[in-house]
Parts: structure tokens; sequence; C-alpha cells
């Protein structure tokens, strides 16, 4: 019995970092705006001196230091486009993430998984995927850490994200 858990536990363990090295590779096409940010990078924006009368500020950097990994992934490519759609696919299935909603809007698809933290808020994974229509762009958001669904909004606007309006309206939609 504890070889068939331990041989579970080993496929599981591959097809996740697998499927999280296809999403990697987006980083090294050069018809992909990437944004990458790990945990140490956002430890150091967490220490940057700022007033302590702006309160806005401190809410942001009190999120930050909450935050493992962001990783974003941008292309007008079709062919690029559906490589991403099948990346994505494969990397939702691999890590068990839950569809929490599917919208349609001005042709995007924009599509939200996530796992879920203690609350019902509360998120240790989020993945954005928007199927950009006609030459939109097509548009892979994945955030790690410990994430409230009510601070993601908030945050895609202060880092001045790509696809933020699309993030804005997945979370929008999904605490109606």
């Amino acid at each position: 019995m504890k070889k068939i858990v331990l041989v579970l536990l080993s496929f599981s363990f591959y097809f996740g970092v697998h499927a999280q090295k296809q999403l990697d590779a987006f980083e090294a096409m050069d018809q992909v705006k990437s944004v990458v940010v790990n945990q140490k990078m956002f430890e150091l924006m967490a220490k940057v001196k700022m007033d302590d009368s702006d309160k806005e500020a401190a809410h942001y950097l009190s999120l930050l230091q909450k935050l493992d990994q962001l990783k974003l992934y941008a292309t007008v490519d079709k062919s690029t486009a559906l490589q991403m759609k099948t990346a994505v696919g494969e990397y939702v299935s691999a890590t068990n993430l839950a569809a929490m909603s599917k919208i349609t809007d001005s042709g995007n698809q924009i599509s939200l998984f996530v796992k879920p933290g203690t609350s019902a808020t509360e998120l240790t994974e989020m993945l954005l995927f928007v199927e950009g229509a006609a030459n939109e762009e097509t548009v892979v958001f994945s955030l790690t850490g410990l994430i409230d669904l009510n601070e993601v909004a908030f945050l895609s606007e202060r880092l001045k994200l790509p696809g933020k309006a699309a993030i804005q309206k997945a979370v929008q939609l999904q605490k109606k």
C-alpha cells in the first residue's frame, strides 16, 4: 500500500513540475512579453522605506509580503497563444486547480482557476487565462502565496500589470 501511495505522489509531483516548466518556457520566447517576480523580490519590495502616513502604500507592502511568485505572459501571436492554451490546460489538470469562472468579454474568453486556502476568499494559487480575440492579447497570469481574493484587483492595479482589466473583471464577477 505504501508503494502505491509513493508512486502516486511521485507521478503527481512529476506532472506538477513538468506543467510548471511548460509555463516557464514562455519566458524565453521573443513573441511573449513576460513579467516574473519571485519571493525574494517581493521581500525586497516590501522593505522599501515609505511615508508612515501613507496607508495605501502600507497596505500594498503588507500584501507583497504574503506573495511567493507572480508570473505573467502575454502575446498577440496566434500560434503562441494556442501553445499557451494547451500549457494552461495541462497545468490546471496537473495541479488540480478548480475552475472558478469563465467569462466572455468583447470576444475574449477569461478563465479563472484557483487553489483554495483556509477561508472562502483566501487562495494559495490563482491562475487567470485570457484567450484574446482577433488582435487582442492572450494572457497567462499566475500568482502564488497567501492571496486574498478581495485584494487581487488592488494588487494588479498597483503592479501595473498587462491584462489588469481582465484580472479585475474576473475577480469582480467571482465575488458576486
